[in-house]
């Protein structure tokens, strides 16, 4: 012990992450305990979703009390606050019947989830007075159940007068907030304006995530430019990575000066309603459409024109997007989503993917159906000479699984060899082009996924021999749920991927 504690603290640290019991490693002594906390506590969760509700409160509690030192080592502060299911969402889904192929709900009880908001409004305020070194907040919240904790968490973190709004209600008026670099706000529909005044007073805020996963056209709609519009213009932002999902996005000429420093951007479910869809709209509805967003052709065009060079793209393929990624100079991220014209597909294996071999850290090609865009032998040698890349992401082709699932996967995971930096490999399994209208909603299409999905997992784990030093320690199996294969020792001696428990894609996404 003596030896460890003569070393400095970076290696330390270093020691410590490499060891799975790092949290004890930091009991053994108050040497060690002042040299980890400020990295482990750098960090902090407070989680009061409905399955850890009793844990975060007391979190709370113990913050609010002041019985920690742990507030002077925070820097980020993550919220996980999913207000509670209203009355008539507890009677109709409360007590869900495994029978309908789901998993069971238990029944909530109404009135511990009532007194539980009340003490987290109550114990919030105090709570977050303890983190005032946090410069990034992460808030992750559904609905507005909890928007008096909202107002009071942002009361606390800008510094704020009261003035007074047009009801004759005094409402805070936040000033600026250099400390605040990095927002998260998940499914708050920001019909007060506060995301907007947060946002509007924080002039070193360089990451912005919004997402919404409810989208519609009308009064309230999520937009980009909305939450950016208490924004002065004079003192535009420095935005270098942004992401929308479910948000409308319009680069009109309120938003683009904020964008100029852009270098990751992610796109994903823009409501826009598209050409070939026009004629299943009402006039009104593509009237609304067409003022609060822009199709992703524009949007591409636009970023083009003006100049802003990107590094990581999220976004749904089209033309105009891949004409982007070929005049770019550098990529480092690539995730291309909802890909479904095979004509596309040749250009981009050739031409495009090879000028950011050298560069790409992580490339995602998600195909909606059976093609080009999957895996095979036509792109398996591009991929290859992507040495640099971290995590990779492929479609399977699904046509003919049943006899050629395991060889499929044993070419894919084979391949892994040649990438010897890949920490995670991602599987999709493709929809049959026999269904190219289907969205999950026909039963064959359901069941054939159904089936693939299964068959996969069975090849992942049947794959041998397993190396650790060659092959990615990680494989995700990506449909309706994820299921996640680690590396490990069999109760034979054998190494193998092991598979673990499946979780919902949408929880997944919404970590």
């Amino acid at each position: 012990m003596s030896g460890l504690l003569s070393l400095p603290n970076e290696l330390i640290i270093r020691i410590a992450n490499e060891s799975e019991t790092c949290k004890i490693f930091r009991a053994t002594c108050r040497q060690i305990n002042l040299a980890l906390a400020p990295h482990l506590l750098s960090h902090i969760v407070i989680d009061i979703t409905q399955k850890r509700m009793d844990v975060g409160i007391s979190q709370l509690e113990t913050l609010a009390a002041g019985s920690t030192s742990a507030g002077k080592h925070v820097r980020t502060i993550e919220i996980r606050c999913l207000p509670p299911l209203h009355a008539w969402e507890v009677q109709k889904y409360g007590s869900r019947s495994r029978a309908v192929g789901g998993p069971g709900i238990e029944t909530l009880d109404r009135s511990k989830i009532g007194r539980a908001r009340v003490r987290v409004v109550e114990l919030l305020p105090a709570a977050l007075s303890a983190l005032k070194g946090a410069e990034n907040l992460i808030w992750n919240i559904n609905g507005g159940d909890l928007d008096n904790a909202l107002k009071s968490v942002f009361e606390l973190l800008l510094p704020s007068q009261t003035i007074t709004a047009p009801s004759g209600t005094p409402n805070p008026q936040p000033s600026r907030t250099p400390n605040l670099t990095k927002l998260t706000v998940r499914d708050y529909l920001d019909d007060s304006g506060w995301i907007a005044k947060i946002i509007g007073a924080s002039p070193n805020l360089t990451h912005l995530d919004l997402w919404c996963s409810f989208c519609f056209f009308g009064e309230g709609t999520p937009t980009l430019h909305g939450v950016l519009s208490s924004v002065p213009h004079e003192r535009p932002l420095r935005l270098r990575h942004l992401s929308a999902a479910g948000y409308c996005v319009r680069l009109c000429q309120d938003v683009l000066p904020h964008l100029r420093f852009l270098e990751s951007l992610e796109l994903r479910a823009v409501p826009y309603v598209k050409d070939e869809e026009r004629s299943d709209y009402s006039e009104e509805e593509i009237a609304k459409s067409d003022r609060f967003s822009s199709s992703m052709g524009d949007i591409w065009k636009t970023i083009e024109r003006e100049g802003i060079r990107l590094t990581s793209v999220v976004a749904p393929v089209d033309g105009d997007l891949l004409r982007y990624i070929s005049a770019a100079d550098e990529f480092k991220k690539l995730s291309l989503l909802e890909v479904k014209i095979d004509t596309r597909a040749q250009n981009f294996f050739i031409h495009i993917l090879p000028r950011y071999a050298q560069t790409l850290v992580s490339l995602e090609i998600l195909a909606t159906h059976e093609g080009l865009w999957c895996f095979g032998d036509h792109n398996i040698d591009v991929i290859r000479q992507c040495t640099k890349l971290v995590e990779l992401s492929v479609t399977v082709n699904t046509h003919g699984w049943q006899e050629s699932m395991a060889s499929i996967v044993t070419q894919i995971i084979d391949m892994t060899a040649a990438l010897p930096n890949l920490h995670r490999l991602g599987l999709h399994p493709a929809r049959p082009n026999e269904l190219p209208g289907a969205r999950y909603s026909g039963v064959e299409d359901k069941m054939h996924l159904r089936f693939v999905t299964l068959d996969l997992y069975e090849s992942i784990a049947a794959f041998s021999p397993v190396d650790p030093a060659v092959h990615p320690p990680v494989i995700t199996v990506v449909e309706d749920y994820v299921k996640r294969f680690s590396i490990g020792q069999c109760d034979d001696g054998s190494i193998k991927y092991i598979g673990g428990e499946t979780a919902s894609r949408a929880d997944v996404l919404y970590k």
